[in-house]
């Protein structure tokens, strides 16, 4: 059965649309898209008895013939994408590029004068803090600590070195020995006052005025250094305590 209809008046065969070829009774389908162009793009599609364009974006039709930015003005040289979008030059902004750029004031970008002050402050009171806290941990150090103890022990041991030397020259007793730090707080080797007594030239002692003239030295010894107490005895002293050591021995 084809798809055809005869002319009343003609008697002449004719074709319904979307059927070709009257000598097969029309029953051959055309290709509706054989006459049809589709515009900026567009790609047709058959369909029978009917052809659809699909268009690129931006346009629309039956034909794809209409751009959706014809009716979009972008200000500021700006361009219409897409879907009727406009893409603005740097600095505008708006749906139409309508926006300008605003111009900033250099004094906005400039730091207040109180708050400027109010920066220095804070930086001094953080450097206060720096200070005072390394203060209070040097002081609370073992190195900090240690020196006031070896400095007393110094004075001590240099009196004990003089009392010392004073009791055996008076009473004639066994000496005492007399240990004294170094300068990390380590004891040193014990110092024998009978070895280290003080020569006895011209009659007096160091110290007396007899030796010296009319004033003595205000320090006859030295007792900076408690590591050294060297005295020279006489030979009949030395001789003396020598033998008192050997008998307490």
């Amino acid at each position: 059965m084809g798809h055809y209809f005869c002319d009343p008046e003609t008697g002449n065969t004719t074709c319904y649309p979307g059927w070709a070829d009257v000598s097969s009774n029309c029953t051959i389908p055309t290709d509706e898209c054989d006459n049809v162009d589709c515009q900026n793009g567009g790609t047709c599609v058959d369909a029978h008895l009917n052809f659809t364009c699909v268009c690129p974006d931006a346009y629309f039709g039956d034909r794809c013939q209409f751009n959706v930015c014809d009716n979009i003005t972008c200000n500021n040289s700006g361009q219409c994408v897409g879907f009727g979008e406009c893409s603005c030059q740097q600095g505008f902004s708006g749906n139409f590029c309508e926006i300008a750029p605003q111009k900033q004031d250099p004094e906005s970008t400039m730091v207040p004068f109180w708050a400027a002050i109010v920066l220095f402050c804070l930086l001094a009171i953080i450097l206060v803090d720096v200070v005072l806290v390394s203060c209070y941990r040097y002081r609370r150090s073992p190195e900090a600590m240690k020196q006031p103890l070896v400095q007393q022990n110094a004075t001590y041991d240099a009196n004990l070195a003089i009392d010392n030397f004073q009791h055996i020259n008076s009473s004639g007793e066994s000496p005492q020995h007399v240990y004294t730090l170094d300068e990390e707080g380590h004891n040193d080797p014990p110092v024998d006052l009978l070895d280290q007594q003080p020569k006895f030239v011209d009659g007096a002692y160091p110290g007396d005025a007899n030796m010296w003239g009319s004033s003595p030295p205000s320090s006859p010894l030295d007792t900076s250094d408690t590591k050294a107490f060297a005295f020279d005895l006489d030979e009949e002293s030395k001789d003396n305590m020598t033998n008192t050591r050997r008998s307490v021995d």
